[in-house]
């Protein structure tokens, strides 16, 4: 799995470091973070001992959004079946009741 790691403007190639320390199969640096390939027990360890990230993402797609309807269409087309094996975090899906048009 690709996680996207949040951390402050300048520390990114610390922040690098620290995360293959922590068990990151591959990482690669962006403005105020990274992406990190690692498993589950990764993740675990990647939440509970860093010093330099405030968050850690699972980006769920990439699609390309050149306005507001080509956002809906993409979070549609969105499997969120595949974000429900996740349980074991803090957050659920959740169903919309009413659509946005």
């Amino acid at each position: 799995m690709e996680w996207f790691v949040a951390c402050p403007r300048g520390f990114e190639a610390l922040l690098a470091a620290e995360l293959e320390q922590l068990g990151a199969t591959a990482t690669r640096l962006t403005v105020a973070g990274g992406y990190a390939r690692g498993d589950l027990a990764f993740a675990y360890s990647a939440c509970l001992w860093p010093r330099l990230a405030n968050r850690m993402l699972l980006p769920v797609t990439n699609f390309t959004v050149p306005d507001a309807k080509d956002l809906y269409t993409g979070v549609r087309q969105v499997d969120w079946s595949v974000v429900s094996q996740f349980e074991i975090f803090p957050c659920r899906p959740i169903k919309m009741s009413k659509t946005i048009d």
